[in-house]
């Protein structure tokens, strides 16, 4: 364990009080999704002013069922600083999955028992410890094949600053609509990877969700959907077949340059490769009729990417594709209001 340092990124009494919070509303109980909402709603009432919870991302540790792992950002020197504390009783061992914690002090939350409060960084650039949460405390936030349900795919250049807003936006969707539209697409980028699992955490995202790129072999093991030419789709395959080793995955082949009248051939001698996509990538300026009813035939979903998706065309897309689609936009920013908006026109 790492000693104190002179200036602490939260103050211990701060984390002494979400430390009660947590053992006064979960301690003994199944941790629930309701229970962590409960959290975030009471948190309120703390006046915290250096520390903010994630309360999405508490998990209980895997070993002693008193110990809470929990994402939060450090506000005591200024920047927030991301951070994800280790809360424990003091008589269980310090934590073995993350190495050099900090000690952030030990405490009494609501004069009870002491617990013990560490902290490891934990920001989009620590690609170990989010690895590492997400292979021990959290599987749940990697992401998995979407298959044959509609989507929204929001194009992310930078996964950790846009993709706690998709991930709500996505969570506001399925509250409402029961649907889970939820859908990633980045650069093939490694690292961006990473990103994107960070902000699922922090964003308290279970429902699932899919994570598109381009095909590498590094890629290829990580990500949860691929985007291939049609002349690469059979060698794509067989390479996806090897290194995932049964592992579902999302495959869309690219026919934005194909015309409607050959997108029917061109399916069925890839369904005769042995490539059965689960998405074909179209232009919005085809046919969209002809388009849809010859994906829709060979068992995928036409995907559009439209540059400007406004109303009027999300609805003739819609309306050509029964709703059933993938639709892909891109979002920047901390605001998911263009994913919001695609997703109210798709109802």
């Amino acid at each position: 364990m790492n000693p104190v340092p002179i200036e602490l990124p939260l103050r211990p009494s701060e984390a002494s009080q979400v430390a009660g919070l947590i053992y006064e509303q979960v301690e003994g109980r199944h941790l629930t999704d309701d229970a962590r909402n409960r959290l975030t709603g009471r948190v309120q009432g703390l006046g915290l002013t250096s520390l903010r919870p994630h309360f999405g991302s508490l998990e209980a540790d895997p070993v002693h069922s008193s110990a809470y792992y929990l994402a939060v950002d450090g506000l005591a020197g200024g920047e927030p600083q991301p951070l994800l504390l280790h809360i424990a009783p003091a008589s269980a061992p310090v934590t073995a999955l993350f190495v050099k914690p900090m000690l952030i002090g030990r405490i009494r939350p609501g004069g009870g028992r002491e617990a013990v409060v560490n902290a490891v960084p934990f920001g989009p650039e620590d690609t170990g410890a989010i690895e590492t949460y997400a292979s021990s405390l959290g599987k749940v936030f990697l992401p998995r094949a979407h298959g044959l349900r509609p989507s929204v795919r929001a194009l992310l250049s930078t996964p950790a600053l846009s993709g706690q807003a998709a991930f709500r936006t996505f969570h506001t969707a399925f509250k409402s609509t029961g649907r889970n539209l939820a859908a990633l697409g980045t650069a093939q980028d490694p690292t961006l990877f990473w990103q994107a699992v960070w902000a699922a955490i922090r964003a308290g995202y279970r429902d699932g969700y899919t994570l598109g790129g381009a095909l590498t072999p590094e890629t290829a093991r990580r990500f949860s959907l691929f985007t291939v030419r049609p002349e690469q789709a059979a060698a794509a395959v067989q390479q996806l077949r090897t290194l995932r080793q049964g592992e579902a995955y999302d495959l869309e082949i690219d026919l934005t340059h194909a015309t409607s009248d050959e997108l029917a051939p061109l399916l069925e001698r890839l369904k005769m490769e042995g490539v059965s996509p689960q998405t074909v990538l179209l232009s919005h300026t085809c046919d969209l009729q002809q388009a849809c009813s010859a994906v829709n035939a060979a068992g995928a979903l036409p995907a559009f990417s439209p540059p400007h998706p406004a109303g009027e065309l999300l609805s003739r897309l819609r309306d050509a594709a029964s709703a059933r689609l993938a639709l892909i936009l891109p979002v920047s920013g901390e605001t998911a209001a263009p994913l919001a908006d695609a997703i109210d026109a798709l109802r």
